[in-house]
């Protein structure tokens, strides 16, 4: 996963003008990422609409979903004082084969997401 995370955010910021380097004494800035999932439950209350002719008994029902949500932060931090100069947040529920791994393909698609707030490089 930190693979992908990775090469998924040095082609975003590629994109807008940046570039990685190796080794520098001097960078523009440090990139961190949290990756996370959490069980969610969500509660909804149902109600039938009975019609008005025909006298029907009304029925009132709740329903319980779980899911997982999983989210990725990318940050970026001043290298003199590692204060936060920019932070980026997505997160989206998650099903199926990705909520039982939180893999390449979703952390990529939240990567993806996170990147294009990010403003271009004015070099």
């Amino acid at each position: 996963m930190l693979d992908s995370l990775q090469s998924t955010t040095a082609n975003e910021l590629s994109k807008r003008g940046y570039r990685r380097v190796e080794n520098s004494d001097n960078p523009d800035f440090f990139v961190s990422f949290l990756v996370g999932a959490v069980n969610q439950s969500q509660t909804s209350v149902h109600r039938s609409n009975p019609s008005r002719l025909v006298q029907e008994p009304v029925f009132i029902w709740s329903q319980t979903n779980d899911y997982l949500e999983g989210g990725v932060s990318v940050i970026l931090r001043n290298p003199a004082n590692a204060d936060i100069i920019w932070q980026g947040i997505a997160r989206d529920k998650l099903s199926g084969r990705e909520a039982r791994e939180l893999g390449k393909t979703t952390v990529t698609r939240l990567v993806r997401i996170i990147m294009k707030k990010f403003p271009e490089s004015n070099r």
